[in-house]
């Protein structure tokens, strides 16, 4: 191949690429959430945009694992109990600990004070972050 050719495909490349993170940007811009949802909602269209939806399966699940945290299961603990009410990961498999902490992370994030009143979300939020692993 010659440099000519070469550098031909790689400008082309850029261009595409450009345009990708163009499109994605100008979706987060208008409301749209991008790739997959987290675990406990599932993906709706809303007025012709795409956007996450609790998922009526799971929802309930993670706001039960959260309880437990607030009450003091550890992440074992709460895992054990997912496990045994059918809470898999996104591959199928059991939830591990670390998995937990991240799950209920981002789960904390994305329902924030909405679900869960402010005192409960501060005392939850640090008690995540002191205890990753337990």
């Amino acid at each position: 191949m010659s440099k000519a050719n070469h550098s031909d495909l790689t400008a082309f490349y850029q261009h595409i690429s450009e345009m990708g993170r163009l499109e994605v940007a100008r979706r987060r811009v208008q409301g749209e959430t991008i790739g997959q949802p987290p675990l406990g909602f599932r993906k709706v269209q809303v007025n012709g945009k795409t956007t996450n939806a609790p998922d009526p399966e799971t929802f309930p699940l993670l706001v039960l694992a959260l309880q437990m945290r607030k009450e003091g299961s550890t992440l074992r603990e709460i895992c054990s109990v997912m496990s045994k009410k059918g809470l898999q990961s996104k591959r199928g498999n059991p939830i591990q600990p670390n998995g937990m902490h991240k799950i209920l992370k981002t789960f904390i994030r994305l329902i924030g004070e909405a679900f869960v009143d402010t005192t409960s979300f501060d005392s939850i939020s640090s008690q995540a972050e002191l205890s990753k692993a337990a």
